[in-house]
């Protein structure tokens, strides 16, 4: 099976969850999203995550702004989108 790094398209369903355990975003309605790796589509910290996972796995994330300086701005920015600026941000990701 391809690992996220041979495959030019990913698609992924995902959940976003705040400190809290409440849902903030995602597309588990059914909506996939598609990316394809290396064209900065989703966020560095998350791309390097993905690499390596294979079609049908799921992986978890946890999204902290101190964990990684070059994660701090696009967390930060994405708490603060979702209305829980400095929060930890929990992702739960789903190869498809």
């Amino acid at each position: 099976m391809s690992e996220v790094n041979e495959i030019k398209d990913v698609s992924i369903q995902f959940t976003l969850k705040l400190e809290s355990g409440d849902s903030a975003t995602g597309n588990v309605r059914g909506d996939q999203f598609d990316y394809t790796p290396g064209l900065k589509q989703i966020m560095p910290a998350l791309e390097k995550a993905l690499q390596g996972a294979v079609k049908g796995e799921k992986r978890k994330f946890i999204l902290s702004p101190g964990d990684d300086p070059n994660l701090k701005l696009d967390v930060t920015r994405l708490a603060r989108i979702l209305g829980h600026p400095g929060e930890t941000l929990f992702l739960e990701v789903e190869i498809l």
